[in-house]
């Protein structure tokens, strides 16, 4: 009798479904489980002010996603994949190779999900901390729990009233435009935070 064997993924971030897609392609069954009503995890985009306009709900640059063999070697294109505003072509791939996508489906414990199989976490440290619960050795947990995050970031979204007038008209092309004071400035934005102080001039 055949054998196929199971792995739960929690998570449908990049990550989460990538990891899916290397299992399922291995003959793996594959059930992610996303907390959230749309998959993509930081990947996502929403009409978050106005309607009409879109914006990348958190990451918005992918230069890692499409120089990664992982990903070129995928046949994401089949599914929708331009590496302008691409919709969630990971998933349309893990769902062909049979692989089953539960939306509003969060899990707060490790033991809800099924036991005897491989389980992958595409979450925080916190997240991990807490679906993992008791079942940690204490010492590792505690060692876990002393972790601290980096310097944070956040993003402004507007929505203009039309394009902005560039200087060279090549910059309407980019899909990303960096603005920035001059080196040492950015510099001086860029070290303040480490030093917990908030920077004069940000960028």
């Amino acid at each position: 009798m055949f054998f196929r064997p199971q792995a739960t993924v929690v998570g449908s971030g990049p990550n989460g479904l990538a990891a899916g897609i290397a299992l399922a392609q291995a003959g793996w069954k594959i059930t992610v489980h996303e907390g959230n009503s749309r998959l993509g995890g930081a990947l996502g985009s929403e009409q978050l002010i106005l309607p009409g306009f879109v914006h990348d709900v958190g990451s918005a640059i992918h230069p890692l996603g499409a120089a990664s063999p992982f990903f070129r070697g995928l046949p994401l294109h089949r599914h929708g994949l331009e590496w302008v505003q691409p919709p969630d072509a990971l998933a349309g791939l893990l769902t062909e190779l049979g692989g089953e996508i539960v939306l509003n489906s969060p899990v707060a414990s490790l033991k809800e999900l099924p036991q005897g199989q491989a389980i992958i976490l595409d979450t925080s440290l916190p997240g991990f901390l807490r679906l993992a619960g008791d079942s940690l050795p204490e010492d590792y947990s505690a060692r876990l729990g002393k972790f601290k995050p980096g310097v944070g970031a956040f993003k402004v979204d507007y929505a203009l009233s039309g394009p902005l007038p560039w200087r060279d008209a090549r910059t309407a092309l980019a899909g990303t435009v960096h603005l920035g004071g001059t080196l040492s400035e950015l510099e001086a934005a860029e070290l303040a935070p480490h030093r917990g102080r908030v920077a004069e001039r940000p960028y």
